[in-house]
Parts: C-alpha cells; structure tokens; sequence
C-alpha cells in the first residue's frame, strides 16, 4: 500500500490490524506445517469451509456419470498433474472464480485418480479417490478441509524434505477407505529465500535442466525459449556445459546466418529469436569469446521489428500496415495488437540495441524511437491496471494478466531510465501469483515470464511471489525431472492421458518455463537478473505491500468501511478498484456516501488522483443520483485517468446520468484530439470511449435533441476517436438518429471516417464505416457510392458484403459508373481466389 500513508494504516490497526499483520509477518522463513497442523491453522483462522464435494466421487455410480457428463467441471478428460507421484486426477473446478483470484479448485476435497504410474501405482490405481494426504508413513490421514489440489502439493513439499521421503494418503477404493504410503525422493525443503540459496531448488534445476537438454532447437519462439532457459542454467563447470553450448551456438547461428535477410514482420518468432540471440551474444561477450557471426542477425530482427512497430508502440501476430503515404509505422490492421507478443517484440528491440552496442555496430534510426514508442504506451498503463489484450482500457481485475505485466517489467527495468514504469511493473508482477493460472488461449506466458518480472525488482521480490506458488511448482513437477503443463482456454486442467507424455501450450516446452524460473539465482541473462540495476530493487515493504495487495479482495470483505475509503489511495489500482468494489456491496449511510461525494467535489476533493479515482469508480458502482454533479465536474479534472473513471462511472450511471448531458458532450468535445497526433499521456482517449458509450448508445435519443452547437461537435470529435471501438459506439446513432440536415453538417468528418480506418484497435473499424455508408445512401447522398467501393476493396477478406448490397438496393442504377469497376474485379476474382486474397468458402459469394 502507499509509502508513508500513517492515516491508513492507523485505520486499519483499528480495525483488528489484520491487513498490517499479514503484510509484517510475509517476508518470515515458512513453518513446516504437516496437513494435520495446516488444517488446524485454517480451521482457527475460519478460513475452513463446510463444503460437499460435487459430485461426491465416492457415491454409488458418481465416478462411472462423471466419465459421461459433458458439463462436468472439468471435463473427465481434463486432469492436473499430481507432482512427483506418478499420479494424475481430475479435480473440481469452482468455475464461478474462473482462475481470476487463482482459487480454480478452492471448493475441491477430492481426488480421482485417472493416471497412475510410478511411484504411486503401488498403492493407487485408475478410479481410486484420493481424500486426504499429509507428509510422513504412519498416522491418520485428515481428510481435505480446503482446496484438496493446494493441499496435495504443500504435502508433497514437505514430504520431500528429509528422512525416509514419504506421502501418506487417504484413499477410498470401492467403497473401502484406508490410509496408503507412496514413496518419494528426498529433494529437502525450499529455503525461505528460494529459489535463492536454496538447495531444493538448486536440485530441481539440475535435474530439469537434463532433461529440457534433450530437447532438439531447430524452431521458432517455443525453441527460442527453450534457448534462453539452457543459456540461463548452464554455467561453466557444468558436465555437459560444453556440449550445450555447441547446441546453442549450432541454434544461434542456423537462426542469425551471416547472409539473413528478413522482410515483413513475424511478431512471435522475431521477438523471441531477437531475445535469445542478443542474451546469446551478449552471454558470450561475459564469457570472452564474442561470436560475432550472429550480430548481423541481431541487426536484422532489432531493425526488422523497430520497422514493424505501429505508431503505437504495439505489434499484431504481424507488423503495422504503412501509412496512407507508403512511410512505415501506421496502425495494425486486421485483427489488431496482440500484447502478449508485442511486449516481447519490443524486449527484443531493448536487448538487440544493447547487443548491437555492444558489438560496436552503428545503431539503424528506427531503434531508438521504436524504443521510445513502445515505453510510452506500455507506460500509459503504470497506476492504471494491468497491460490489456491490444489497444484497449487498462484491466483492473487483477495482477497477472498472463504474464505480460511481467513482460512490461522485464522491457523497463533493462532500460535503466524508467524506474517509475519498473517499479509499477514489478510491483504488479511480484503480486501476480493470483492469477498465474488464468489467461486467454493459456497460461504458457504466465509460468514463462512471471517468476521474472518480480525478480526486476530483485531477489526479495522474487522470492516472496514464488513462495506463494512453491506448491504448484511442485504439482507440476514430474518424476524424470521434466515439467508438465496444465492449463486450458481461460483456465483449467490439460488433455494430457499419460503421465510422461508430451505436454506444452503451444509447442512450448513446459521444463523450459520453470528452468528460467529455477535459474534466476545465476543472474546469467539480462531477463534472468544480470547486472541489474540495483536501484530497481523493492524495499521491504514494497514487495510486502505487494503480497498484500494481491489477496486484497478476499482480505477486504470484513474491513470497515472508514478503512476501504482510506484504502482509495492506494498505490495500487487493484486494490483501489476492489476497495471500491467492496464499498458498493456494502449498505453504505448517507454519511458514508456523502463522503465519497466530497472526495471528488470541486472545492472539497481530495488533491490525491488516486483517492479521486477510487471514489469515482465506487460511486459509478454505487449510483447514487446526488453523485452526478460531482462526477460531471470530473470530467475536466487535471488528472486524465479521474476523467475516465468519472465518465466510466457516468456509464455505469446508464439512463440515470442524462442529467450531465450537457457536461458530457461539452468535455466530449473539449477533451477531444487530434487522432494523427498521439497524446501519450492518454493515446487512444479512453475517458471520451467511456463517454462515448453513453452519449450516443445509451442516451442517445437524448443526445439527439441536444443544442445543435453541442450536438455537432459531439458527433465530429466521436468520429474522429482513435479507437475503433470507441467509433463503433456511434454506428446505430449516425444510421438512425441522424437527419439530411444533421449528416450534411458533419459531413466532412462522416467521410472521413469511412474513407479510412481508425488508427488503433482496427478490430472494430469496420463497423462505423458500414454504419457511415448506410447513412449515406440513405440520403442517396453521391459521395457514398465511391466509398463504397473503396471499403469493399479493403475489406476483401470480410463476409460483409453490405457495400455491395448497398450500391445494388440503394443506389440502384444511380450507381451504374462502378460497373465498370465491377466488372474489372469479376475478370479478377480467379487471381483473388488464387492468391488467397478470397477463401475458397466465398468464392461464390462474392461471384453472384
């Protein structure tokens, strides 16, 4: 929480002083709990749940339904990995948390064993159910009182420590319940500051990095991470250190020949080759043996990709679209950003300038500004939530966000000259093991990058998120050493049948994840620790303040409500969003929301952004109609992100807002800029997104009645948003509000919103300029015929073919001076077809 904040922290010592004591005692070296003890500790702390297992698996014909209900959760064929076991189950998923608060099998206290191997398969089988476990050969098992997967991996851990290495469990087999030994091997227990000095670890790593060496690199990004993580662990003194660095060097010159000569940009692969060959170079700079053979390839992707880099600073799964005069850095196209792989592209970009420099080679032009593009837009996001998909608002529902605040504090912290971007970024990784277990497509990202991230801000802060999740590692964790990966779309378990099979998301090699993790302790890459700058390094109580901040939500339920108002100022903006969150569960007095209200009041505000930040977004989740005047005011405020929260919450307002009419499409107006002059202290407007929502979908039959002088340059400054979303909100308003009178005074903007895509988040793009054509011919305007046809010409590889429809329906032969132009794409659709521009499946579509 806030540095210094004395009042808040008196405030919660008030309250109990819960919050303050789990912060001071975070950083403590780890009691060794058996499960009967951790089961006593919840029990006393009322963290037990009375809880019935669903289904119960040991109910007569439970497992044998399971195995053919299709709405099970999981799925019967999705199953977790149960350590060094030999073992496989499948295991409850409490869908509702949808891995957001890292909680996916909180409500689980059963097992079922759907893979047994050795170890285990001496006393487990196929079909058996697992109800307890704890560490040691005799005694009674307790059954799972909490999440029973957490539980299983905290016993594996201590049953892994010392003396005869064993695992007791609880298994119930046909309707006979008895209490089984498994045996395990001794790796000894993690150290308080693990993966730092610490034995287990350093055992772990060996043993992963044997196997991960068996591996072949001859690929792409998958095998440029499993570079990375052998260039990380193997050191010089190692028995097979030569040999790896014959493999890595084979690797680094089949990917950088002398001759290489790239075109275009492919996002993922060059962002994770330019990665492992400039730490490749750069690692044998440190060795004294520079391998300059590889520095003409490091020029070519740092250059190729700085030349791909949009006008934004982001990447797609390809590079940016030139602008409209053939110079490059336009928008990304199509589909839009992906910042899961651009955030990489530009770390490639940090590093290869770093070994470029290194290597003596003039720097291309193109680096230092794309350098400078893509700190700018990652930095947007710094005291607002975490990094988004693409070219949207920042997300405020947690810390991890799939790896790429990891990504973001791993690009900063190697600049040196961005300590605020560090800080945040760090700050959110280190607390980002809530989470860790949740993202689109998977979370292969998430256990690659996130472990480092939070050492950017140095070991303390790496060791406290990693011991949050040791007992995860240790679930993932295989017999041969090797790791598997568990995950899913959002969440959940893996497809995985087999014990040892194959197992990646993606082609990723899971080992390789959890080496670069294991390996931070030896410092030997830049993204692993490398002469890092000390002044990165978290105090104390910044990497406790983060720990804290990441079970805030479920902390926050039983504080008062003077404590969550205090809370509003808080360095972190999870934590202020959940505080506002919780503030609107709560059945607050009118002296509580009038506090609110003068929190963000001209005149009685508070002068911290933050606290008027938090206290907009509470009272948007709160509504109170006596809010609306102050939330209007904050439409203008002098922080930027108070104005997207004040108008956020004027959103949530719906209906119930038309009173600030007039202030919303006067600071709608006002707040407006240029779209081909990026403001990066707010890059895509997403305050007037917000607002724009509202004005034209939800108050729209309102907004339509406004004075003409406020109308007008309402609807100019919407169609000239960046953000293509944004845009889109305008579309069923210009298509069905607008009369000729209205269309012809803000015709030149309307054009030009058809005539050519918004600059960012193209996604959506597409949809104002439909909407603008239907206008259009609507009023059978001429202009809108020519559009026509350039939009569908830009649009090959859409299924809307409402350019056409427009021009034969509502044109009709108004429109005959395209046939021509018709005609000349018929005779061409076969070359279309051909080179792919129009997919077999719409061939005849586009034909009739």
């Amino acid at each position: 929480m806030s540095d210094g904040l004395s009042h808040f922290w008196d405030a919660i010592r008030s309250a109990g002083g819960k919050y303050t004591e789990t912060m001071n005692t975070l950083l403590r070296p780890r009691p060794q709990l058996t499960a009967i003890t951790l089961s006593l500790l919840l029990a006393a702390t009322g963290l037990v749940q009375a809880y019935s297992p669903d289904p119960d698996l040991t109910a007569a014909g439970a497992i044998a339904a399971l195995k053919v209900d299709p709405n099970s959760s999981p799925k019967y064929g999705e199953t977790y990995n149960l350590g060094p076991t030999g073992l496989r189950g499948w295991i409850y998923l409490n869908r509702p948390n949808k891995g957001q608060e890292g909680l996916i099998t909180e409500s689980s206290r059963q097992i079922l064993v759907t893979v047994a191997s050795p170890p285990g398969s001496a006393v487990l089988a196929v079909d058996d159910v697992i109800l307890g476990a704890m560490a040691g050969s005799s005694g009674a098992v307790p059954l799972f009182s909490s999440d029973c997967r957490k539980t299983f991996g905290l016993a594996i851990g201590e049953a892994e420590q010392t003396g005869a290495g064993t695992l007791r469990v609880k298994r119930w087999r046909a309707g006979t319940t008895t209490d089984v030994n498994i045996a395990m091997t001794v790796m000894g227990d993690y150290a308080a500051t693990a993966p730092y000095n610490c034995p287990k670890s350093a055992a772990v790593l060996a043993n992963a990095i044997t196997k991960l060496n068996e591996q072949s690199l001859s690929g792409g990004w998958n095998d440029a991470i499993s570079g990375l993580a052998l260039l990380a662990a193997v050191k010089p003194g190692d028995a097979n250190y030569t040999a790896v660095q014959t493999k890595l060097r084979n690797f680094a010159h089949a990917k950088a020949p002398q001759n290489l000569s790239l075109s275009g940009c492919d996002t993922w692969n060059w962002g994770y080759l330019g990665v492992f060959l400039s730490e490749y170079y750069l690692r044998t700079v440190a060795d004294g043996s520079p391998d300059a053979a590889v520095l003409h390839g490091i020029e070519e992707y740092t250059v190729g990709l700085a030349k791909g880099q949009s006008k934004y600073g982001t990447f797609g799964h390809g590079g940016a679209a030139p602008l409209a005069d053939g110079s490059l850095h336009g928008s990304i196209s199509w589909y839009g950003p992906v910042n899961s792989a651009g955030l990489v592209a530009n770390i490639a970009i940090v590093l290869g300038k770093r070994a470029l420099v290194a290597g003596g080679v003039a720097l291309d032009p193109e680096i230092d500004p794309a350098i400078e593009r893509g700190s700018k837009f990652f930095g947007y996001f710094v005291n607002k939530g975490g990094v988004p998909y693409g070219e949207h608002e920042p997300w405020s529902g947690g810390h991890a966000s799939n790896g790429k605040d990891a990504m973001a504090a791993v690009m900063f912290a190697l600049q040196d000259n961005r300590p605020v971007e560090t800080e945040y970024y760090t700050r959110m990784s280190t607390a980002g093991f809530v989470g860790r277990e949740y993202g689109h497509t998977g979370q292969g990202f998430s256990y690659t990058w996130a472990a480092l991230g939070a050492a950017m801000g140095g070991d303390a802060a790496a060791t406290a998120h990693l011991n949050q999740v040791l007992w995860h590692l240790d679930l993932e964790r295989r017999t041969d050493g090797s790791f598997v990966y568990d995950g899913g779309e959002q969440y959940g378990g893996s497809s995985t049948t087999t014990y040892l099979g194959s197992s990646s998301y993606a082609g990723l090699n899971p080992t390789a994840c959890y080496v670069l993790t294991y390996a931070l302790p030896l410092k030997r890459l830049y993204i692993t620790g490398r002469n890092a700058n000390p002044t990165h390094i978290l105090s104390a109580s910044q990497v406790a303040n983060a720990i804290a901040a990441a079970t805030y939500e479920r902390d926050c339920t039983g504080y008062p409500v003077a404590t969550l108002i205090a809370a509003l100022s808080e360095y972190d903006p999870v934590v202020r969003h959940d505080a506002a969150a919780e503030l609107a569960s709560r059945s607050l007095s009118g002296a509580e929301v009038n506090t609110l209200i003068a929190l963000i009041t001209d005149g009685t505000l508070s002068p911290d952004a933050n606290v008027r930040q938090g206290a907009c977004e509470a009272l948007g989740m709160l509504k109170p109609t006596g809010a609306l005047t102050a939330l209007g005011q904050r439409l203008s405020d002098t922080d930027l992100w108070v104005r997207g929260k004040a108008a956020n919450a004027l959103k949530d307002f719906g209906s119930s807002a038309s009173p600030q009419l007039t202030p919303m499409l006067t600071a709608f107006a006002t707040n407006a800029t240029d779209p081909d002059v990026i403001v990066w202290d707010d890059p895509i407007q997403i305050a007037n997104g917000y607002l724009a929502s509202t004005l034209f979908q939800t108050l729209g039959s309102q907004t339509i009645n406004a004075s003409k002088s406020l109308l007008y340059p309402a609807v100019e400054a919407g169609l000239k948003q960046p953000d293509g979303m944004a845009r889109m909100y305008l579309g069923d308003f210009i298509k069905s509000r607008l009369s000729y009178a209205d269309v012809q005074a803000v015709a030149p903007s309307l054009v030009a919103a058809v005539a050519e895509r918004s600059p960012a988040d193209q996604m959506f793009s597409d949809v104002i300029r439909y909407a603008g054509l239907e206008t259009l011919a609507k009023y059978q305007i001429e202009e809108g015929i020519p559009l026509c046809l350039m939009v569908k010409e830009q649009t090959w590889h859409g299924d809307d073919w409402k350019p056409f429809e427009i021009l034969r329906n509502t044109y009709g032969t108004a429109a005959k001076e395209v046939l021509p132009t018709l005609y000349t794409w018929q005779e061409n659709l076969p070359a279309f077809q051909a080179d792919g521009s129009i997919p077999d499946t719409r061939y005849e579509n586009i034909e009739a």
